[in-house]
């Protein structure tokens, strides 16, 4: 029998009962773009940029437009409405960075004062930033103080009106047979729901860290009557599941297992976008598991916001 931990803690749980649970991932590639500057959206090939010195190994998604709507599927008839979010992408990229490469992405913030979060995936040696531009002064950064080893993390500010420059870097050098050139970086406005809908209680819960192969750990919180929980994040390589803690002894003895909610290789691996989840009270995980089959370890961002509905 093995353990799954409860507050963050790794434990081991075999890809196989994580499988049996999901089914086979479908696997999709993300289309290749270089994220020279905020605007467009469209897919162009990945030639040589000079801020990017070399070719992405692997591919690269960004999506940077107007506000979103995560509230899901529409609803049926004679049901409630589904709960709006409101957002905005300003950078999103997923690859391998060459060594020695610098990624540049300029974005611009056109409200008098924007709440914005840095999430990072960062299996490599260097640094991530968010600098304004005209004046050079690091805004955003996650864990870059002495620039060794991978990192997973998020920062948020509230960011005055104005340009600013996202900066990826791969220095080189990295420690451990576990850490390779992958980052994954998003920048987002912090998601709104309208002041008549509900009122933000904050941040509950968050899973932030690196698993092994065939490693499991999780994030566990309450859902309350009368309240909404948005999930959102950066999953890397690994999956993420919602699941009741009732389900956890199945996982333990990898059984199949109930979920409500998954993000896998079918997903691109920035999800979830931000996502309001249907729970009833109790008690729920947030559980991610590394079931990549590569052998190496790989990082993940979760953030849990509760939202008292009016």
């Amino acid at each position: 029998m093995m353990n799954v931990s409860r507050r963050g803690l790794p434990a081991v749980l075999l890809a196989a009962a994580l499988c049996a649970g999901c089914g086979e991932p479908q696997g999709s590639d993300v289309p290749i773009y270089i994220p020279d500057d905020a605007g467009g959206g469209q897919d162009q090939d990945s030639g040589v940029e000079p801020d990017v010195g070399g070719d992405p190994e692997e591919d690269v998604e960004e999506d940077a437009g107007d506000d979103a709507d995560a509230g899901g599927d529409a609803p049926d008839g004679g049901e409630d409405a589904p709960i709006e979010l409101f957002y905005e992408d300003f950078h999103r990229v997923a690859l391998s960075l060459p060594v020695g490469t610098t990624l540049r992405t300029p974005f611009e913030l056109d409200e008098l004062s924007t709440p914005v979060e840095l999430l990072v995936v960062r299996e490599l040696r260097g640094f991530n930033e968010v600098q304004n531009t005209e004046n050079e002064r690091v805004v955003m950064t996650v864990n870059d103080a002495s620039f060794v080893g991978p990192e997973a993390g998020w920062d948020r500010e509230e960011l005055p009106r104005g340009s600013y420059d996202a900066y990826l870097e791969n220095l080189g050098g990295a420690s451990g047979t576990d850490v390779n050139n992958y980052l994954a970086v998003k920048i987002a406005s912090t998601p709104r729901m309208l002041a008549t809908v509900a009122d933000h209680e904050g941040t509950i819960e968050e899973f932030t860290g690196f698993l092994g192969p065939g490693q499991a750990s999780g994030a566990t919180f309450e859902a309350r009557e009368g309240y909404a929980y948005v999930l959102r994040g950066v999953r890397g390589k690994n999956t993420v599941f919602v699941i009741s803690t009732d389900e956890l002894p199945k996982i333990e003895n990898q059984e199949p297992f109930a979920f409500i909610r998954t993000w896998d290789e079918s997903d691109p691996e920035l999800a979830p976008e931000p996502t309001v989840l249907n729970l009833e009270p109790g008690e729920y995980m947030v559980l991610v598991a590394n079931n990549a089959g590569d052998e190496r370890h790989h990082g993940s961002v979760m953030l849990i916001d509760e939202w008292l509905l009016k």
